[in-house]
């Protein structure tokens, strides 16, 4: 995803994925970020998602993933979400730098998350049963944001439709 640059500073959030072969219980992850050049904010969101399609877990359509960075508003609206398979885990993050307590958007379910502290990182998911097409998607919509990066992006379901498993946030 896009690293915004405000101020001289970068917001860091990407997206990576592994798979376990067993049901995660009190998992440890560790992950080391390079240094962007000036004051990077890094911010670290896992999740466990159960169902999901092992071989590809992404939905293949082209609108994804999508992202949006802006600076001092509170609208994270990124347009165009279209997924090519159903039922799909769509989930929509949003990193940026202010203290906020989220709260997620209707029809989302928000995921444990650190908030009210600097730079807390916050994820919300829905179990989309159609296709989306031509979607506009708003992650923690009117949540104001002096710099942002919002994130959009959609697991695809494997044998049975994917259900959240659980998060920790560090």
């Amino acid at each position: 995803y896009a690293t915004p640059n405000y101020s001289g500073c970068f917001i860091i959030h990407e997206v990576w994925w592994a798979l376990a072969t067993s049901p995660l219980t009190a998992q440890a992850i560790t992950a080391a970020f390079s240094n962007m050049g000036g004051t990077a904010y890094e911010a670290i969101t896992v999740f466990a998602v159960n169902g999901a399609n092992l071989t590809t877990p992404f939905d293949p359509n082209v609108s994804l993933p999508a992202s949006k960075q802006a600076n001092s508003t509170p609208d994270h609206s990124i347009t165009g979400i279209s997924t090519t398979h159903a039922p799909t885990f769509v989930f929509a993050m949003l990193a940026n730098d202010d203290s906020e307590t989220y709260t997620a958007d209707a029809g989302y379910t928000l995921l444990p998350s650190l908030t009210g502290s600097y730079l807390a990182p916050a994820a919300e998911y829905k179990v989309q049963s159609g296709v989306l097409s031509g979607a506009t998607i708003n992650p923690f919509n009117g949540q104001a944001s002096t710099a942002y990066i919002a994130q959009v992006d959609a697991l695809q379901a494997g044998a049975k439709p994917p259900v959240s498993y659980g998060q920790v946030v560090c």
